[in-house]
């Protein structure tokens, strides 16, 4: 009887382990992050491109928008470099004043008729520890017409977001190269 008991045990065992190791396959490995290189031939400016939400004005942020400020562009040998700022006056933020963006660890543009660039690295903030961003800048302009489009991120340390937004540009302009 007890060694019934061992025999079915063992065999439960062997039955487990075979459907781990089929099993295995059968799942997602994770993401395969791509080969990132720090920075393309891109080249983006913003001046004053501001970004109005009505929906996250109130009577402590009046103006519910964004302002995106400054210039960016990758130098020989690739390196990514500029100064912008973002300027939030938003709420569900935990921001409302100008967060600099100190680094641009990653920065690529891509389109030729609507190019878009993407930028992300540290930032400064008074109130925010461990400032990270995320930004998209798209230059849909046609000659008479305004359709540029910015969103951003900014998350803390501990990547609890601390302020975010997107939408077409009130006022101002976004510039950036075509790629090639």
């Amino acid at each position: 009887m007890k060694s019934n008991r061992i025999i079915g045990q063992v065999f439960r065992l062997c039955a487990f382990v075979a459907l781990v190791l089929l099993a295995g396959p059968l799942y997602p490995l994770g993401l395969e992050v791509p080969e990132i290189s720090g920075c393309s031939d891109a080249l983006g400016a913003a001046d004053k491109a501001v970004v109005k939400i009505p929906a996250r004005a109130d009577a402590q942020h009046p103006s519910g928008s964004f302002v995106i400020t400054g210039k960016v562009s990758c130098t020989p040998p690739r390196y990514a470099g500029g100064q912008m700022s973002i300027t939030i006056d938003m709420s569900d933020s935990s921001i409302k004043g100008t967060v600099n963006l100190a680094t641009v660890d990653y920065v690529v543009a891509t389109g030729k008729h609507t190019p878009t660039m993407s930028l992300s690295g540290k930032c400064k903030s008074e109130i925010v520890n461990g400032c990270r961003y995320w930004l998209i800048l798209t230059d849909n302009a046609k000659p008479g017409a305004k359709f540029d489009v910015a969103g951003f991120l900014i998350v803390d340390g501990n990547g609890a977001r601390m302020a975010y937004g997107s939408g077409v540009l009130a006022s101002g302009e976004i510039m950036i190269s075509p790629a090639p």
